[in-house]
């Protein structure tokens, strides 16, 4: 019954959005966004109205939505990716419904095309899309994300524009590393004493690198920075911290990739971009990589490469079209578990949603800690759930292990809505949601991710995406295992 009330009261909200502006043609709006401020994992519909007087696309038979997503400043530069989308009409207006579920893109262009070389594009501006938090204020690093969009849009104004962005983000977020970076960047191209401020660049990564080895915004910070002053050692040393830290991070599949492109041997080059792109066959940077392999192969006149380096990439792309689930390899697992450099956690505080109270890093010293985080309208999260419920069941009498499952998301997921989601479903672990953005402090972009800390609360184990039938508690018990070992 429930479940038909939201479907009749999504549908009459529809009806009423397709249907606004009809009495007043003159002020109707080209594109429509509702919300026009939306939220991350909130539903939103974007509709294009072909009747306003200033639509390109007056009588179209079909609208496909061209979606442009940018992703915050990364390791060795910017990230973006093109999405395309068809529109179904509705009263006259063609519309799309959207949930964006992770932080990784806080900012999107678009425009709409009925064929090739007939298209909306608002005049060359394009329309746009700047995702808010729970706190109604644009995500972090949104506005950096605008200003590297800047740079495809190239107004007349750029300059001004950007500063505008930088000054937004800087705001909000002053302790935002990223930010900082783009800031001293812009600074470096206007300044009038840039070996002046090169020397205060050095000092300031220096200290940022001794300072906060366990941020993941911090080590892109300083490989950025180390390698505008030409210092490939220092930035590779951040960069060695990001993939031994953040091994399962954006961040490190970029810094993957973008390591990969700069190998001078060509065999070598190709090889690696190949086993990349069987890991990562959706990746912003697949495409080029794919781009890069088959020029070498051509160069060679290596036909059968060729056509290897085609198969492997569809197989992977359809591979992960149909799951999600990666497989779990326990011996690597144990063997990363074990080598890979342990560095303090941040410090973070989580809201208990049974209203207990907070919990804080410093309470778990002592004991291993499994922190799991999901979002609410995360499918992948929903599947987990079971075996996170069997596992935490298993460890009911271990006090030397805690387990603290986090609502990551927050934007649409009230304490309230989390606890009577958990309580429907019969869940019993312990749950807290992130109302301090301790979540993007751990390195978490997307969800579901496991983070373990070992007794002395640091960072042991990181692990994004959903497990195979009993993997988690395997998973789980491998690297409690190793960690119970090494105390």
């Amino acid at each position: 019954m429930k479940l038909r009330l939201k479907r009749n009261i999504g549908a009459l909200a529809l009806l009423l959005l397709v249907a606004a502006g009809m009495a007043l043609p003159q002020q109707r709006r080209v594109v429509t966004i509702v919300p026009t401020e939306p939220r991350i994992g909130q539903p939103m519909y974007i509709v294009y109205d072909p009747a306003a007087s200033e639509a390109t696309l007056k009588h179209p038979l079909n609208v496909t939505l061209i979606l442009n997503g940018y992703a915050r400043p990364s390791v060795r530069g910017k990230l973006s990716s093109q999405k395309v989308f068809d529109m179904k009409l509705s009263g006259g207006k063609w519309v799309k419904r959207f949930v964006f579920s992770d932080s990784l893109r806080p900012y999107f262009t678009l425009y709409f095309m009925e064929r090739p070389g007939v298209v909306d594009d608002n005049k060359g501006k394009l329309w746009d899309i700047l995702l808010n938090g729970e706190d109604d204020k644009p995500l972090p690093d949104a506005h950096l994300a605008k200003y590297f969009a800047l740079q495809d849009l190239n107004p007349p104004d750029l300059d001004r524009r950007q500063i505008d962005e930088l000054q937004a983000e800087m705001s909000m977020y002053p302790d935002n590393f990223r930010g900082r970076y783009v800031q001293s960047v812009h600074e470096l191209k206007t300044s009038n004493h840039p070996e002046a401020l090169k020397l205060d660049l050095r000092r300031k990564a220096d200290y940022l690198l001794g300072r906060y080895p366990d941020d993941i915004g911090a080590l892109v910070y300083c490989s950025n920075v180390y390698r505008i002053l030409g210092d490939t050692a220092a930035a590779q040393q951040a960069e060695g911290l990001i993939l031994s830290t953040f091994g399962e991070t954006p961040d490190a599949e970029i810094l993957r990739f973008s390591t990969a492109f700069t190998m001078r041997d060509a065999e070598q080059r190709a090889y690696k971009l190949r086993e990349l792109l069987k890991a990562y066959p959706n990746s912003d940077l697949a495409d080029r990589a794919h781009d890069s392999v088959i020029a070498i192969y051509t160069l060679k006149g290596d036909t059968a490469s060729i056509s290897a380096t085609n198969a492997e990439w569809q197989t992977s792309k359809a591979s992960a079209a149909t799951s999600i689930i990666r497989p779990v390899n326990l011996e690597d697992l144990v063997k990363t578990v074990h080598e890979r450099p342990k560095i303090d956690a941040p410090d973070f505080s989580f809201d208990l949603t049974d209203s207990s109270g907070t919990v804080y890093r410093r309470d778990y010293i002592g004991k291993i800690l499994v922190l799991q985080f999901w979002a609410n309208g995360c499918p992948p999260c929903n599947d987990l759930f079971p075996q996170l419920q069997k596992t935490v069941e298993s460890y009911g009498t271990n006090a030397n292990v805690g387990f603290l499952v986090v609502n990551s998301a927050g934007p649409t997921d009230s304490m309230q809505s989390v606890a009577k989601f958990l309580s429907e479903k019969h869940y019993t672990f312990k749950s807290a949601i992130d109302r301090n953005s301790a979540t993007s402090r751990l390195g978490v972009v997307a969800v579901p991710t496991t983070i373990v800390l070992d007794s002395k609360g640091r960072l042991a184990f990181r692990r994004s995406g959903n497990y195979g039938a009993d993997d988690y508690k395997k998973t789980i018990d491998a690297v409690v295992d190793v960690l119970s070992k090494e105390q």
